[in-house]
């Protein structure tokens, strides 16, 4: 299963979102505020920037990286 922490109007998040939804995957969305991130975020990623990709094995942060890892 993959969870993604995003944030519902990021243009980021959405394009993302998207590209998941449209290879029919399986996912959780954990909805997150920019301006006010939790200490798990940071933990994932201190530049502290959304969309981050969690699966089994692996911690992916920002849309481009995602994208290509998709």
């Amino acid at each position: 299963m993959v969870l993604l922490i995003h944030h519902p109007v990021s243009a980021a998040s959405r394009k993302i979102r998207l590209l998941m939804s449209e290879k029919k995957m399986l996912f959780i969305l954990k909805e997150e505020e920019p301006w006010k991130l939790s200490e798990d975020v940071y933990k994932l990623n201190p530049a502290g920037e959304l969309p981050v990709f969690l699966n089994d094995c692996n911690t992916i942060v920002g849309n481009y990286a995602i994208s290509e890892y998709l």
